[in-house]
């Protein structure tokens, strides 16, 4: 196995669509990617499924990310929903925190949890909605540190 990339944090970030509507959300994230986008792989990390909380891999854990604009040495995470016109369900926000509290863990020590809207060097905070208006950031970061503190997976 490959080493794991030494992410720096964890970015949040929500699909802006309803990906329930396709067939295989996470391959048509990947062809937008790959070739709407021109990316090597799809930019995220792992993907989770708005209404079951599955998580599918995306690009493989000892690489950089492409889903930031200017900053993707972060774990990107991608709730597939549009959460500036839905809320975030508990299955779904689950699966992200204790997906969170994992990688974490893996690389070592806590790693700082940030929405995409909450960190953009070039243009400033909030701009973008991501991981959508409904989205608590602060909700889901106490998620994420009882996860840690609760199941504490590799100590």
């Amino acid at each position: 196995m490959n080493q794991i990339f030494q992410f720096k944090g964890i970015r949040i970030h929500h699909a802006a669509i309803d990906m329930r509507q396709f067939d295989d959300p996470v391959a048509t994230i990947r062809d937008w990617h790959v070739n709407g986008r021109g990316w090597s792989d799809i930019g995220y990390h792992a993907l989770v499924h708005p209404e079951t909380g599955e998580i599918f891999p995306g690009r493989t854990w000892d690489r950089t990310g492409a889903h930031d604009l200017h900053e993707n040495d972060c774990f990107g995470i991608c709730l597939m929903a549009n959460y500036s016109e839905e809320l975030p369900n508990a299955v779904a926000l689950g699966s992200g925190a204790m997906l969170c509290a994992l990688v974490s863990q893996l690389v070592g020590n806590p790693l700082e949890i940030q929405g995409h809207r909450e960190w953009d060097p070039v243009s400033g905070v909030d701009a973008t909605d991501c991981p959508g208006l409904n989205f608590d950031m602060d909700e889901f970061r106490a998620l994420c540190a009882g996860y840690a503190e609760k199941y504490k997976f590799l100590r």
